[in-house]
């Protein structure tokens, strides 16, 4: 290899590629290209990273109204059955005083019985 061409076992190699300082001009020209890719590259990462926030924080957003709206749903609900069961309750004990009196002393008892095993 006198004239610094590689050779292959099969034969001499198709480029004929030769040591010189043309190998390293090519490379540092090539990574200036790669630079240059990686920063567009960066940049367009940045950009899609910011779309995908916005995007999810909208989402967030209109999902968390849903839930606040559902929840004040809810809780309507939840105080229309408990005003329910109070007039219930309420007229329960207009028309039965006693009866309402006598399960009022039973459930004293039976709690007073369960708190005082402790």
């Amino acid at each position: 290899m006198s004239d610094m061409t590689n050779t292959t076992a099969y034969g001499d190699d198709t480029m004929g590629s030769t040591t010189t300082g043309s190998s390293t001009r090519a490379s540092s020209s090539y990574g200036d290209t790669s630079s240059s890719s990686s920063a567009e590259t960066r940049a367009k990462l940045k950009e899609t990273a910011e779309e995908l926030r916005g995007e999810v924080s909208r989402e967030v957003g209109q999902r968390a109204q849903q839930v606040r709206e559902e929840v004040g749903q809810r809780a309507q609900q939840v105080r229309d059955w408990a005003e329910v069961q109070a007039d219930t309750v309420r007229h329960t004990v207009t028309e039965k005083p006693f009866a309402s009196a006598g399960a009022a002393f039973a459930a004293g008892v039976i709690l007073g019985v369960l708190l005082a095993r402790r």
